[in-house]
């Protein structure tokens, strides 16, 4: 969940609310069109005193030093609901077990996830704890609330270091009659991020993608589109993009390459920039080739940012029915159900690829600042009679877009075409790119 706070006490907010319906991601949720809390989008101070604001801008230079995160641990008055979550409660009763490993196996297991969100680039040197007195004046989270936003802010503040990354782990979730009621953590420009008492058994994934927010980025979207080869006809999902940190869903998620070099964790000269027509070889981020990592072109569509990057969906062919009389208990291993928007389902066959782990991946900047990537039709239903974007709706929490398929047109507009001719031997890409004549 991310919220812009500006300068200045009538704080500005972006109207983007991170509310998560009962399906969506815990980390934090769908965007909606709640705005905090003025009715005309701006941030307002309440009556009573404010305490002075303390901002949090260096966590860009301290991620690109190795630093280490410290978790500020604030206990409250919540009276948590236990017994909803059973790897909650396990991974809860794990943190509070100072006497044993329990604390250093969840800090263990943050740290590999965040090391893995960040294909490496970012290790933090440690993650450690302090303990707080507590807010006992806290019963839950009130996002609406500006007040209570600041002062836990502010009473974090007091114990953090500006030589670490600070995360605040508060032990309270999201108030139930407030308009945003299901989160997992939070960011404000300018505040430290924030991680709630039902983000502790995915510690690592909720502090990655919150410090993501604190660092500028936006959430990463998904594009379904009836032309997708022009990107045109396209139904937008702002935080549909699961291969990315900064998306939902999927598990094995890393930031992409674009948010990589947002966060100043890759050199630019990993980055290929309109290149000119010819044969281009794109390699993993992690590979330490001289060879790019990511190729940014100026298109009809808008500018546009081609990687080869992780993939967990990359070995399955997906193909898909409308109907699920071909399954039965027998064949189960083969298919997939996927339960569709009207209450049915579909039946996504898998068939292994030789890529494995790994899919080209093509992305838009959008105007947001965020970087959309665009579904791929051949990872859609092939059946003519179900509309792209339907599929698109149906499949876009599930499975990712990108392209497995050599030989695909990833992108053609009037004077530009980008094709994916397939892998090397290192099952690095290859791409070719184009300048049609008019």
């Amino acid at each position: 969940m991310r919220r812009e706070l500006l300068a200045g006490l009538a704080l500005s907010l972006a109207p983007v609310a991170c509310s998560a319906p009962e399906s969506a991601d815990p980390v934090s949720g769908v965007p909606g069109a709640n705005t905090l809390p003025g009715s005309d989008g701006a941030f307002m101070p309440t009556t009573e005193t404010m305490p002075p604001l303390v901002f949090h801008n260096e966590y860009a230079d301290l991620m690109q030093a190795d630093a280490p995160i410290q978790i500020v641990y604030i206990p409250t008055s919540a009276d948590l609901e236990l017994g909803l979550n059973f790897w909650s409660d396990v991974t809860r009763e794990k943190f509070f077990d100072t006497q044993g490993d329990g604390r250093a196996k969840v800090l263990g297991a943050a740290l590999t996830k965040i090391v893995s969100a960040t294909s490496g680039f970012y290790t933090p040197s440690d993650i450690t704890v302090v303990e707080t007195a507590g807010m006992p004046e806290i019963e839950c989270i009130d996002l609406e609330n500006t007040l209570q936003v600041l002062r836990i802010d502010n009473y974090a503040a007091e114990f953090s270091d500006p030589k670490m990354i600070n995360v605040v782990l508060i032990d309270a979730d999201p108030c139930e009659d407030s308009a945003i009621n299901s989160f997992s953590g939070y960011s404000f420009d300018g505040l430290a991020p924030v991680v709630a008492a039902n983000g502790i058994d995915r510690l690592g994934q909720v502090m990655i993608h919150e410090i993501g927010h604190t660092v500028g980025l936006e959430h990463a979207g998904s594009l379904v589109c009836k032309d997708s080869v022009a990107v045109k006809e396209c139904v937008s999902d702002k935080t549909g993009d699961i291969t990315s940190t900064m998306g939902y869903g999927g598990e094995a998620r890393v930031f992409s390459i674009p948010e990589m070099l947002a966060l100043g964790l890759i050199d630019e000269n990993r980055i290929l920039t309109n290149p000119v027509n010819g044969i281009y070889t794109l390699t993993d981020v992690k590979n330490e080739q001289a060879t790019p990592a990511l190729i940014e072109l100026d298109t009809e569509a808008g500018k546009m940012y081609f990687s080869w990057q992780n993939d967990e969906q990359a070995s399955f062919d997906i193909f898909c029915m409308t109907e699920t009389s071909g399954t039965s208990p027998e064949n189960a291993e083969l298919y997939t159900l996927i339960n569709t928007d009207e209450g049915g389902q579909i039946a996504c066959f898998k068939g292994n690829l030789r890529y494995q782990d790994h899919s080209l991946q093509v992305r838009v900047a959008d105007i947001d600042g965020s970087y959309d990537l665009v579904g791929r039709a051949d990872r859609m239903p092939d059946d003519p009679s179900v509309d792209p974007i339907v599929a698109g709706k149906i499949l876009n929490n599930t499975f990712t877009h990108g392209e497995v398929l050599a030989g695909t047109v990833l992108y053609e507009d009037k004077k530009l075409r980008v094709t994916f001719v397939g892998t090397d031997e290192l099952n690095n890409a290859i791409v070719e790119i184009e300048r049609l004549k008019a």
